[in-house]
């Protein structure tokens, strides 16, 4: 949650909150960074230290920090929890996905901090909000009667307490890291990101890595192994090997020449018949390893794919090839694209030319001029290329070929009055 500072500007705050079910006794512990596994792990010593003891069982919700994954009952939880479990002693209960009412204890803390110590708090430093926020328990969360069972919280403790579990030592305090599953083509995903590990990572099973956030890099290591290599060494590694980090390839608008820039056709025009506007456009789609890159040519009136092509590279010949092919079974009067290289090129232009195309281009950072094909693109990519995992292009063609089938002849669309692509094209053709 956000709390505003002296200055009045907010400041992004995360808590957690461990509540006594019998009692109702609170403890919250405030930080100004996402939780990591370790400051769960830390702020489970600091809710013993002031309960002055531990339960024997802790239910917790299904957090990615704590639970790996659960397997029809079975709960693998992250390295370093589970390790952190052994030590402690007390058994894990995960409340069910979906069932706020398995949570509501819990759920009512959180609420009810948030409302009643956080709401107009102005924030001064971390160790002011944790300081001020136990004495709030003292004075009001744990001292006035709960609502469910009229008693008071700090009252009720008083007898509980007894029958919690002595913590005899201090647990050393793990490294600053956390877990990540590798995925079938070797990646992992952290902060949203997804970070290349070496081939052979993977095996089969839920392997885990570990990953340690220092302030300039992200070191990720085997938790088995405990292989620990610098920055440079893996560097180099990686160079030697051809790993790298996943990520969208390079710009495909870049211009080729000013020169062979065409004016935007479409302002104002009423699209109203088939093949009088085709859109064409390149994207890149990921696969297990690597991208491959997709051409399309779609008619702006039916959203009917006239044709697409796959390629590996950028060259422009995959363009070209595919406009060849489209051009020989049909004409349409105007073709839109971006101001990319394969569109500001003279081959492109003179094959146009030759057909008797007229050439419109987008308006430099004006995406919308194009947004019935980059429309399509969206569709594609999100009920079909991220639901999957394509080991090769033949794969991906594949895939393609169902999708645009479906697309076709079965996928109703808004625009079109609900009807399917297929139907507009042929019916008005």
């Amino acid at each position: 949650m956000k709390i505003k500072n002296l200055q009045g500007n907010p400041v992004k705050l995360w808590f957690i909150t461990f509540v006594l079910s019998h009692s109702r006794h609170k403890f919250v512990h405030w930080q100004d960074r996402p939780f990591v596994t370790k400051d769960v792990i830390d702020a489970h010593e600091l809710a013993f230290v002031y309960y002055g003891g531990m339960t024997r069982e802790i239910v917790y919700d299904q957090d990615h920090l704590l639970l790996a994954s659960e397997n029809y009952g079975d709960l693998i939880l992250t390295h370093e929890f589970a390790s952190y479990v052994r030590q402690r002693g007390f058994h894990v209960h995960m409340c069910r996905k979906q069932d706020p009412e398995s949570k509501g204890r819990v759920e009512n803390v959180v609420k009810y901090v948030k409302q009643n110590f956080a709401r107009h708090r102005m924030f001064v430093s971390v160790d002011k909000l944790n300081e001020e926020c136990l004495s709030w328990l003292d004075r009001t969360g744990n001292a006035l009667v709960h609502h469910t069972t009229k008693k008071i919280p700090a009252e009720v403790f008083a007898i509980e307490k007894q029958h919690l579990r002595p913590v005899l030592e201090k647990i050393k305090s793990p490294k600053m890291s956390i877990t990540r599953t590798v995925r079938k083509d070797n990646t992992i995903w952290y902060e949203g990101n997804r970070y290349s590990v070496p081939l052979g990572t993977y095996d089969g099973t839920a392997k885990e890595v570990g990953v340690q956030a220092c302030e300039t890099r992200l070191r990720i290591y085997d938790w088995e192994q405990g292989w620990a290599v610098n920055r440079k060494r893996i560097q180099r590694l990686m160079r030697l090997m051809g790993i790298e980090v996943i990520y969208p390839g390079p710009n495909l608008s870049k211009r080729y020449h000013a020169q062979y820039i065409r004016p935007y056709l479409l302002r104002g025009l009423a699209i109203d018949r088939p093949n009088q506007v085709w859109g064409i456009d390149i994207t890149y789609l990921r696969m297990g390893i690597g991208f491959m890159y997709l051409f399309v040519i779609i008619d702006w009136y039916s959203r009917k794919i006239i044709d697409y092509e796959l390629s590996s590279t950028l060259e422009k010949a995959f363009v070209l090839t595919c406009l060849k092919r489209a051009l020989g079974r049909c004409q349409p009067e105007i073709i839109n694209s971006d101001q990319g290289s394969h569109f500001t090129n003279p081959d492109y232009l003179d094959l146009l030319v030759k057909h008797q195309v007229k050439v419109s281009m987008d308006g430099k950072g004006r995406a919308r001029d194009n947004s019935r094909t980059e429309r399509f693109f969206r569709s594609l990519k999100y009920e079909e290329i991220y639901l999957n995992e394509y080991e090769d292009p033949r794969a991906l063609r594949k895939a393609i070929t169902a999708y645009l089938r479906f697309y076709h002849t079965q996928r109703p669309h808004q625009s079109l009055g609900y009807a399917k692509p297929n139907e507009v094209y042929a019916r008005a053709a």
